[in-house]
């Protein structure tokens, strides 16, 4: 925003709190008239109303631009969904191809992205950026894992009710 744009910003905000809180004090029983009553307000409380306005604003710009322009935020996967090779990498090491359409059993290591406010023309942005894939088991790896779940060992099928 360039400072003529700030400064009719504030104007227009001025006018707009002024207008408001005038038609409130009428509204609210004012003998004055309307005219009368937005005269004297502007002149006993102009520079007050101008001066919060004109600190709101830099508030608004510090907070909107200057304080939050980047976030890094740590991502898993969900268990159960399929393998995406843009934002994850297997493993075990297989190639996205081999990868593609299996299920995610588990995150293995966190990945990590950034989300920055960046300006495009006059509008500021959200641009995301993958600085780290998340890795992460497929389900096909648990598959030659299985075992024999009827085969309890002697300890834990104890009881002390026998």
């Amino acid at each position: 925003m360039t400072s003529e744009q700030q400064h009719e910003l504030q104007s227009t905000l001025v006018t707009r709190i002024s207008d408001i809180l005038v038609a409130t004090i009428v509204a609210a029983g004012c003998t004055k008239s309307y005219d009368d009553a937005y005269h004297q307000f502007k002149q006993n409380f102009g520079d007050q109303v101008a001066n919060i306005v004109k600190m709101a604003v830099q508030l608004n710009k510090v907070v909107g631009e200057e304080v939050v322009s980047a976030d890094l935020q740590s991502c898993c996967a969900i268990t159960g969904k399929g393998f995406d090779s843009a934002t994850m990498e297997d493993f075990a090491g297989q190639n996205s191809q081999q990868a593609a359409g299996k299920l995610v059993l588990c995150t293995t290591s966190l990945g990590l992205y950034r989300s920055e406010k960046v300006t495009v023309g006059n509008r500021v942005e959200l641009k995301d950026t993958i600085l780290k894939k998340t890795t992460v088991a497929l389900e096909s790896m648990a598959d030659g894992l299985e075992r024999d779940y009827y085969a309890v060992p002697d300890l834990i099928q104890w009881s002390p009710w026998d």
